[in-house]
């Protein structure tokens, strides 16, 4: 059995004069098939990010690395960090999943720059700077394979 929490009546006024505050939860599938918690290389990561249609100053910004240190990790060939990898392995599943959903790449390309209603009138590629973001954007590539335009 589980615990039952009591509350006082002063805390259950105070509770109740309180605004309701909207929650949502976002789900986030992450493909078996990557090594997430790993790093990579910089040489790597410029491979993957070259097969993208994402510019990459907006790529860099949305793992927040400068033009400056971008350049010294490629020539140096250093690894990137735990964080930086898994951002852009995570951009990387978006990208894919937009072209498994839409069956093209032109027409994915075009969504992920295109502003959209259900995304704050945000194109995808702007909400890379955060996994929140991230997961919003496959939640609408989601909905728009189940066919949901209400």
């Amino acid at each position: 059995m589980g615990k039952t929490a009591e509350v006082t009546k002063k805390a259950a006024k105070k509770a109740a004069r309180k605004p309701a505050r909207l929650e949502y939860v976002l789900r986030l599938n992450l493909s078996t098939n990557r090594s997430w918690g790993s790093t990579m290389t910089a040489k790597a990561a410029h491979t993957r990010v070259e097969g993208w249609s994402i510019a990459k100053r907006t790529v860099m910004s949305a793992i927040h690395l400068s033009e400056a240190e971008w350049r010294e990790l490629r020539t140096e060939n250093k690894k990137l960090d735990v964080l930086r990898s898994d951002r852009l392995m995570l951009i990387d599943q978006l990208v894919e999943r937009s072209v498994e959903v839409y069956g093209d790449k032109g027409k994915a390309e075009r969504w992920l720059k295109r502003a959209n209603p259900y995304l704050g009138n945000k194109a995808p590629v702007e909400l890379l700077g955060s996994i929140d973001g991230i997961a919003k954007a496959m939640a609408e590539l989601d909905r728009i394979e189940a066919g949901v335009f209400a």
